[in-house]
């Protein structure tokens, strides 16, 4: 049993090297170290990003069929159709990135919860513009350093909609491992709105932080019983008195 225990601690720690090592893992932590530390995150041109989808690389495949099918029948609706559907994708990638884009992200403080116990991230979306939909927000993968964290119902992402000049507010959930201080984990706030073809998002460090106490022992037992102590009675005289404890 202790080889089994010490194989898995070595095979363990091994993945643990190899992630520090990874090429992508080092890109990752070098671009975080770029990002400010700020409880409230104004998303504009500069920090969103957009990319196309599996299905946006499917949808332009399919264009690009549908236009050789045209050119090599001389079909006059299938170019219609082609460029017809090229317009609506290419429409769709300005919706995607206007979905996020003047957005205000602020998170609320966190309170201190007991080590092992979920302690609940409040964010708040702010939409100064028209109604946003299909926004979700989750923890970037590898960027926890509590081992348990959890969000939404569906694969960690937690869903929502800003109505026109409203806000709404979202809620995480993180689960810190020890006791002491943590800082939140970086957040990914993403969306593929309307059609699915593009993927904007944005990443997010939060400066807030979470204390997490000491648990409580399970059935810890009674504090000991009080004893008399020789000058008690005289100390709380003396105290009584507006005199110094003395002998505490």
């Amino acid at each position: 049993r202790l080889s089994r225990a010490g194989e898995g601690e070595g095979e363990g720690a091994i993945r643990s090297l190899a992630a520090l090592l990874s090429p992508r893992q080092q890109f990752r932590r070098w671009w975080q170290a770029r990002l400010p530390l700020t409880d409230t995150w104004v998303l504009g041109q500069r920090n969103i990003y957009i990319l196309p989808t599996r299905a946006g690389f499917t949808f332009a495949l399919t264009l690009i069929v549908m236009l050789l099918a045209a050119i090599n029948y001389q079909l006059n609706l299938g170019y219609a159709l082609t460029f017809a559907l090229a317009g609506a994708g290419i429409v769709s990638m300005h919706l995607t990135h206007g979905n996020l884009r003047g957005l205000t992200l602020h998170l609320r403080p966190v309170a201190s919860v007991f080590a092992g116990d979920a302690a609940l991230l409040e964010v708040v979306l702010t939409n100064p513009g028209r109604t946003r939909f299909g926004l979700a927000l989750r923890f970037e993968s590898g960027s926890s350093p509590a081992p348990a964290a959890e969000a939404g119902p569906s694969r960690g992402f937690a869903w929502c909609d800003v109505s026109a000049g409203g806000q709404q507010t979202t809620h995480l959930s993180l689960a810190p491992a020890t006791r002491g201080w943590h800082g939140v984990p970086t957040l990914v706030v993403e969306t593929v709105f309307p059609f699915g073809l593009f993927r904007a998002w944005t990443v997010w460090r939060p400066a807030g932080r979470v204390l997490a106490w000491p648990r409580p022992e399970d059935g810890a037992p009674p504090l000991p019983a009080g004893a008399a102590v020789p000058g008690a009675e005289s100390n709380r005289k003396r105290a009584a008195d507006g005199g110094e404890f003395d002998g505490v």
